[in-house]
C-alpha cells in the first residue's frame, strides 16, 4: 500500500513540475521574442506591438491609428519648439496635452531621452490640447506659446510638468518661478496672442490622423502611449543604424 502512494504521489509531482516547468519555458519564450521585436524587429512590426501593449493613452477618437506618414516633415511648422541636434539622424514630433496624465508619466522619460540623444536626434513639440476631456489643457498651451514668445518655452514646459498645477494661478506661478516678464506675458496670455499656433498643431493633428495623446512620429513611425524608456531606446537605435 505504502509502495502504491509513493509512486502515486511521484508522478503527481512529476507531472506537476513538467506543467510548471513548461509554463516557465513559455514565460521566457515570449520575453525572448517580444524583447527581440522592440530592438531588431522591422518598423512595422514594432509599431503593431507598441500599439497591442499600449494601455496608457488619451484618445478621443475611435478611428484606427495610422502606422506611419508620408512625410513628417510637412507638419513641422517654423513655430514648434524644438531641442537637440541641428542635423539630426532621427526626428521625433511629440502631440502633447499638458492635462493628459500619460504625457505627464511619460515627462521624465522623454527629458531623459532630449539629455542622451540630443547629438543625433531633434526633438519637436506640438500642441494638441483635449479641451472636451481635460479642460485646463487649453489655457496651458496658451501660456506655453506666450512663454515662447521669451524664448523660455522649454523652461517653462518643465515647470507645467513638474509642478502639475495648471490653473490660472499655477500658469502665472510657473511664469514667474521661470524668471518672465509679468506683463509681457499678462498681455499675452489674456490676449491669446498665438492661439493661431495651436490650430495649426491641431490641423496638423487631424490631417495626419493623430487619435490623442501622446503621440509620436520618429523618423515617420506612428507610436502612441507612454513606451519605457527601454522601447524608445529600441527605437532610436534601430533608426540609427539604418
Amino acid at each position: 500500500m505504502e509502495g502504491r502512494h509513493a509512486k502515486f504521489w511521484k508522478i503527481f509531482f512529476s507531472i506537476v513540475g513538467t506543467i510548471i516547468g513548461g509554463i516557465i519555458i513559455l514565460f521566457i519564450g515570449f520575453f525572448v521574442y517580444y524583447t527581440w521585436q522592440f530592438k531588431f524587429g522591422d518598423t512595422k512590426d514594432i509599431a503593431k506591438l507598441t500599439q497591442k501593449f499600449e494601455e496608457k493613452f488619451t484618445t478621443i477618437s475611435k478611428e484606427a491609428a495610422p502606422l506611419f506618414v508620408e512625410d513628417q516633415e510637412t507638419y513641422i511648422q517654423s513655430h514648434n519648439p524644438t531641442q537637440g541636434s541641428l542635423s539630426p539622424q532621427i526626428t521625433i514630433v511629440s502631440f502633447i496635452d499638458f492635462e493628459c496624465p500619460y504625457c505627464q508619466e511619460q515627462y521624465t522619460t522623454l527629458k531623459h531621452l532630449t539629455e542622451k540623444y540630443s547629438p543625433v536626434v531633434k526633438f519637436v513639440f506640438k500642441q494638441l490640447p483635449l479641451t472636451s476631456i481635460h479642460p485646463a489643457s487649453y489655457n496651458a498651451a496658451i501660456a506655453s506659446t506666450c512663454a515662447q514668445e521669451q524664448n523660455k518655452f522649454w523652461e517653462y514646459h518643465n515647470d507645467l510638468f513638474e509642478k502639475k498645477i495648471l490653473d490660472d494661478e499655477g500658469l502665472y506661478a510657473s511664469a514667474q518661478n521661470v524668471g518672465l516678464h509679468h506683463e509681457l506675458f499678462d498681455s499675452c496670455f489674456k490676449g491669446q496672442k498665438y492661439r493661431n499656433y495651436i490650430t495649426q498643431d491641431n490641423d496638423d493633428a487631424i490631417a495626419i490622423g493623430v487619435r490623442g495623446t501622446p503621440t509620436y512620429i520618429i523618423n515617420n513611425e506612428v507610436i502612441e502611449g507612454v513606451p519605457t524608456r527601454e522601447e524608445w531606446d529600441g527605437l532610436i537605435l534601430k533608426y540609427l543604424k539604418k
